[in-house]
């Protein structure tokens, strides 16, 4: 992987910033948490861009995390959806410019101004979803409980009862007999997604205009599996899930209403996102999802035909 150097050296080479920069310590190469290798150059402390490589589940899972966000700023930039790309640092690393505002995550929200940010997120989703989309994109990966077995990054944690108990949850009869529908559509979508909408990856201006980061999950896929999860997200920051859903299927969105199905996809990613954290006590907020994902798939096969 990239380190420190390295990154300052392709910055200057970029343009983003000058070899005085570099020397003198006004420049600085920040990491930011992520799954993937994710650094923010800032200048005098000022963000400038970002940089990416793929990280060791995104290796050991044979994700081309580079390549994919790479095409995805390419497509969707011209939408307004995404940072602007920076076409440098050959096929190991990924530049973005900086999205102006702040993650949902860091926002406070209260009163009229939550519901009109939940419709603003509902009109750019919707946006994303109806964009235009060819042969040229490629299907993206669907949610690991759609997948015939457990992707190899999962593989590598030690035994826990957390963990076993979420594969297990995951190969009962019936909770398989409801994703299988699901699994089965995925490839025949035609739709842009994001495939990971989680709080950190939506970024807000001042006038509520939302940017999404952190496209490397990005491409052909269900949209359904976006609009679940951002419902998921809303309502664990504290916003509304009802004004997004409305102005999202007011603006042609074509992921709602979804099957009961999703939630149990939703619930079975969250559990294992919980059970894979070290060294904490997740095992009541992992029960209590899977049983969530039990509940709703057995709602689901009631409301298959």
């Amino acid at each position: 992987m990239t380190g420190t150097p390295e990154i300052l050296s392709l910055a200057v080479r970029a343009g983003l910033l000058s070899g005085g920069d570099a020397i003198s310590g006004a420049a600085h190469v920040v990491p930011v948490p992520r799954t993937n290798g994710v650094h923010c150059v800032q200048r005098r402390g000022r963000p400038i861009a970002y940089c990416k490589q793929p990280g060791v589940a995104s290796l050991l899972d044979g994700d081309d995390v580079v390549g994919a966000e790479r095409f995805a700023l390419t497509r969707l930039h011209a939408l307004g959806l995404t940072p602007p790309l920076i076409p440098h640092g050959g096929s190991t690393v990924v530049w973005t410019g900086v999205a102006a505002g702040r993650d949902l995550l860091t926002m406070s929200f209260g009163g009229t101004s939550s519901a009109r940010l939940a419709e603003s997120l509902g009109r750019m989703l919707a946006r994303l979803h109806t964009a235009p989309i060819d042969g040229s994109v490629t299907g993206a990966r669907p949610p690991w409980p759609l997948l015939p077995e457990p992707l190899p990054s999962m593989t590598t944690h030690p035994a826990s009862h957390d963990r076993d108990a979420v594969l297990a949850s995951w190969r009962e009869p019936a909770v398989l007999a409801a994703l299988r529908p699901l699994a089965t559509a995925w490839s025949r979508c035609a739709a842009w997604t994001h495939g990971d909408l989680s709080a950190t990856n939506l970024v807000v201006d001042d006038r509520g205009e939302v940017t999404l980061i952190d496209l490397e999950s990005a491409g052909r896929g269900d949209p359904c599996w976006d609009v679940v999860t951002l419902e998921q997200t809303l309502t664990s920051v504290g916003l509304p899930a009802e004004p997004f859903r409305q102005v999202y299927v007011a603006s042609g969105g074509p992921g709602a209403p979804y099957s009961p199905a999703w939630r149990a996809v939703r619930a079975l990613v969250t559990a294992w996102q919980h059970a894979a954290q070290p060294d904490t006590d997740n095992q009541p907020i992992v029960e209590e999802l899977l049983l969530d994902a039990r509940r709703n798939a057995v709602l689901a096969q009631e409301d298959s035909p």
